[in-house]
């Protein structure tokens, strides 16, 4: 619903739109904090059904790409994906939180509130060109909508 009073508000305004994500407004906002030049942010957040949605993102210096697709797993299977050093973001309980420590990786939390993640993330994006085009966007949705027609 979000993405579309967006659309719509960009197409009524005649102004450019950027979408961004949820996990990466986590992991934009923990690499903010962390004051880390280099290294992996990875952002979980809750799916439902004993699952986490998660990502992860290389920062090197200001360049900032995703070092493995957004996905989700069984909450137990993404320790197993974290490397020492990274810094895991989001919603997080103690059995992550223990699991991350074990592995040498690094529990942050974003100090800014995620909205203010998005304006500072989109601004970025804003002023080097990297726009969407407002047709085109879509949700990304990580697994299908459990709504729908019944079988």
């Amino acid at each position: 619903m979000g993405v579309s009073i967006a659309k719509a508000l960009a197409h009524g305004l005649d102004v450019p739109i950027v979408g961004v994500g949820r996990l990466e407004l986590e992991a934009w906002g923990a690499a903010r904090d962390s004051g880390t030049a280099a290294g992996r942010i990875v952002a979980v957040h809750r799916a439902g059904r004993g699952e986490l949605a998660w990502v992860a993102y290389r920062k090197d210096g200001v360049i900032w790409s995703e070092d493995e697709a957004p996905r989700i797993a069984r909450a137990t299977e993404v320790p197993e994906r974290l490397q020492p050093g990274d810094i895991v973001t989001g919603d997080i309980d103690d059995a992550l939180s223990d699991a991350a420590h074990r592995t040498g990786a690094t529990v942050a939390s974003a100090h800014r509130h995620r909205v203010v993640a998005l304006a500072e993330l989109g601004q970025r994006r804003l002023a080097a060109g990297r726009v969407d085009e407002a047709t085109a966007l879509v949700p990304m949705y990580l697994r299908a909508p459990a709504i729908g027609p019944q079988r």
